[in-house]
């Protein structure tokens, strides 16, 4: 592989879908985060009226929390008991920088 990547070897992928509960467990909770990241994306132009410039996390019941920093927010969805993967994080940025390829 170029640039030094690894290739994720079947034993470590095995280990988090058995420490997720299983297969079935695993895809469901593929399933319920990218059910968070459509949500956010439809969501997205209200809650940039709503909270411009501040990191957002959205959970399958809506907004999960939100603050100015990204270690505030994930303090905050620590304080709720909340798995981080449960919940789909973005940075509400009304200047974004052009990406240019």
């Amino acid at each position: 592989m170029a640039n030094g990547e690894k290739r994720v070897g079947e034993a470590y992928v095995r280990q988090v879908i058995e420490e997720a509960g299983g297969f079935q467990a695993f895809s469901k909770q593929m399933g319920d985060f990218r059910d968070c990241q459509n949500r956010l994306d439809k969501e997205r132009a209200a809650l940039m009226e709503k909270y411009p410039d501040k990191w957002v996390a959205m959970g399958k019941d809506g907004v999960a929390a939100v603050s100015d920093s990204q270690l505030g927010l994930l303090a905050d969805i620590d304080g709720q008991r909340l798995s981080r993967n449960s919940v789909d994080i973005d940075h509400l940025d009304t200047d974004p920088t052009p990406l240019l390829l």
